[in-house]
Order: structure tokens, then C-alpha cells, then sequence
């Protein structure tokens, strides 16, 4: 329920900021003023559901809790974390020695980039619900260090969009030191650039789903035999990853729709060429989640740009356009909803406050 709630305040007072503050303020001024606060009071509380959690997440206690108490009491960096999100949580720990603090200043991180991201989408009120519905709300709960990371990506959009390579690599190479993954969006920024044949990415997508129960059995027994990656397996189940995969496919299927159906106008711009083809890229990852898991990592990435290629791509349709939009966001949203509440996806659930 408190999902429920926390989703339809978001996306009401996101209404508002779009009717009233969406044009951007350069100097302070009453305007800017009634803008920040708007957009204050319209992330806050999804910053407090995030923060002051408790227990919620697969890696809550046994990782980020467990590393906060080690890095506290001077510890060295056992916990194998990267030099930027140590150093992160080894400050937020002097400040106050609790978890929870932690937890609050990754998830006002994490929402804020997000929803400043918003400010460049084609409708901003789209891109808020969609951030619910595809879920990345409820995975930034687990994968926090990767969640800055793929926060301050949907961030360096701008700098997609304006061919600025050289603030797009400073930022991105500068996340490297909170999560390494971010060393595969360096690439992505030249996806603009190329041209990606849908008929031959649904051709290799239809091989490797076919082949997969092979390439499976290869990748297990190669894999098994390096003990990091060894234990990476065992911690992702089989079962898990096949699941992870289905849900992964029908995600990107979806938002696949209205690029198909606008696929020459997204090709004409390089903002649509990168959307396009970030979807398709998505759809070649989710068919290799069941065999090979860190796909699952770069997932991250292009699923969090369905938040921004469903509405450009909404944009080019003129006819039954509000038909086309409602029903994506409806699949989302329905997908997402069962996932949580009777496949446990993103283990979000029972809620439970820090503080209770």
C-alpha cells in the first residue's frame, strides 16, 4: 500500500511541476524558488521510502549494512568496494554512525539525478510513472552502488543529445571509481552514430533463446571453475536468472513497440537512433541473462532508457497515439505490480521503517 501511495503523491506533484515549473530557471528568482521547492517536496518522499528502510533488499544486511559497521570502526576496504563509494559511505559514517544515514544520501543521490534526467525527456510526466513501472525505483533498493551509476547515466543524457563526448566521458569515467560497470556506457555513447538492423538483432535474439540450454551448459562449467565468479553463480540461481531473463525479454518487447512503429523517424536523429537502438541492445541482454548473469549488469542501463524512449517515440505517432502510450505504460505497470507482490521481485516487500 505504501507503494501505492508513494506513486500516485510522485506522479500527482510531478502533474504540477510540468503545468507550472517544467521551463528551466538560469537565475534565482521567485520562479526558481517555487521550481526547487516544487521539485523538492515532489522527490522527498520517495527519498525517505528508499533511506529509511530496513532489511529490505538482498544485499541489505549481509553487504551494505554488515561494510557500513567495518568501515566505521576503521576497517579496511574487505568489503571489496570500489575507492569512490568507500570513501562515500566512510563520510556519510562520520557524520552519523548509523546505516540508515548511508542509505539516505544513495537513495538523494540516486532519485535526484533521476528526476533532473526527467527535465530532457520528450513528457516528463510519462518518464515519472515509467521510473515506478519499469521498476527501476524498487532495484535501485538493491543494487545501490550500480544505481548511482546508472542515475548519473540517465543524467548524461544531455550530454547525448548535445554530442558533448567530452563532459559524457569525464562523468561516466569519473563513476567508475563507484561502481566498475561503468565502464560499459563509455561505448553506448556512440550508439548514436551506427545503425542497428532490427531483423538481424531479432534473428541473433531468436538463435541464442533457442541455443541457450547449450550455450548454458558451456558457460556454467567454464565459469565454475574461477572461484570469484564461482560464487557470483551460486548467489544467482538458475531459476532466478531464467526468471530474471523471461521478465527482461517481455520489458524490452514492449518498449520495442513504438519504436517499431516510428523506427524512420527515430532513425533520422541521433537521439532517436540512440534510443532505438539502446531498446534493441536491451532485447540482446535479456536473452542472455539465463546463461550468462552479468548481462544482467548492463541491463540496467538500457532498461532505465525505456523511461526515456517510450515517450520520444510516442512522440512521432499521430494516430492513436494516447491507445499506443496507455497501453505500454499499462503492461509496465501491470508486469511490475504482479512481479512484486506475487513473484517477490525486488524483494520490497513486507515494507518496514528504520525507525519501527
Amino acid at each position: 500500500m505504501i507503494y501505492f501511495l508513494l506513486i500516485f503523491y510522485t506522479v500527482f506533484v510531478a502533474y504540477i511541476f510540468k503545468r507550472n515549473y517544467i521551463e528551466k530557471a538560469n537565475k534565482l528568482t521567485i520562479y526558481s524558488i517555487k521550481r526547487s521547492f516544487c521539485f523538492f517536496i515532489m522527490v522527498i518522499p520517495a527519498i525517505i521510502i528508499s533511506g529509511l528502510r530496513y532489511g529490505i533488499s538482498v544485499d541489505y544486511i549481509k553487504v551494505y549494512e554488515r561494510s557500513f559497521f567495518l568501515i566505521l570502526n576503521n576497517k579496511k576496504n574487505i568489503s571489496g568496494f570500489e575507492t569512490g563509494f568507500y570513501w562515500l559511505v566512510k563520510l556519510c559514517s562520520k557524520i552519523i554512525a548509523k546505516p540508515w544515514f548511508m542509505f539516505t544520501v544513495v537513495a538523494a543521490i540516486t532519485i535526484i539525478l533521476y528526476f533532473k534526467a526527467f527535465e530532457e525527456s520528450k513528457e516528463f510526466l510519462v518518464s515519472v510513472f515509467l521510473f515506478f513501472a519499469v521498476g527501476a525505483y524498487f532495484d535501485s533498493f538493491n543494487g545501490i552502488r550500480q544505481y548511482i551509476v546508472v542515475a548519473v547515466f540517465m543524467y548524461a543524457y544531455r550530454y547525448i543529445r548535445t554530442n558533448n563526448l567530452k563532459k559524457y566521458i569525464l562523468i561516466m569515467g569519473l563513476c567508475i571509481l563507484i561502481h566498475n560497470s561503468a565502464i560499459f556506457t563509455i561505448p553506448l555513447y556512440f550508439f548514436s552514430k551506427i545503425r542497428i538492423n532490427k531483423i538481424y538483432a531479432i534473428i541473433v535474439c531468436v538463435g541464442i533463446l533457442l541455443l541457450q540450454n547449450k550455450i548454458l551448459y558451456a558457460f556454467v562449467l567454464t565459469i565454475s571453475k574461477i572461484p570469484k565468479y564461482n560464487e557470483y553463480l551460486l548467489r544467482n540461481t538458475l531459476q532466478d536468472q531464467i526468471s530474471f531473463s523471461l521478465s527482461g525479454l517481455v520489458m524490452a518487447i514492449i518498449a520495442l513497440i513504438p519504436c517499431f512503429l516510428c523506427e524512420k523517424q527515430m532513425q533520422k536523429t541521433n537521439e532517436g537512433r540512440f534510443l532505438y537502438n539502446m531498446m534493441l541492445l536491451g532485447l540482446l541482454l535479456a536473452a542472455c541473462t539465463s546463461f550468462f548473469p552479468f548481462a544482467e549488469r548492463i541491463m540496467y542501463y538500457t532498461r532505465s532508457y525505456i523511461i526515456f524512449s517510450v515517450p520520444f517515440a510516442c512522440g512521432y505517432i499521430k494516430k492513436y497515439k494516447n491507445v499506443v502510450e496507455y497501453l505500454v505504460l499499462g503492461l509496465y505497470a501491470g508486469l511490475t505490480t504482479i512481479g512484486i507482490i506475487f513473484l517477490n521481485w525486488y524483494a520490497v516487500l513486507p515494507y518496514k521503517f528504520v525507525l519501527f
